[in-house]
């Protein structure tokens, strides 16, 4: 398994844990939620 893909499933394993939604989590974080669909 390649670093991008452990990052991306530990990214929307978290934002799930926390209740979030792509849109939420984009905003707090302050990015695009394009941007995190794409990584996830």
């Amino acid at each position: 398994m390649d670093i991008i893909c452990v990052f991306s499933m530990n990214l929307k394993k978290y934002r799930t844990a926390l209740g979030l939604s792509q849109e939420a989590f984009a905003d707090r974080a302050g990015l695009h939620r394009t941007y995190i669909s794409a990584i996830e």
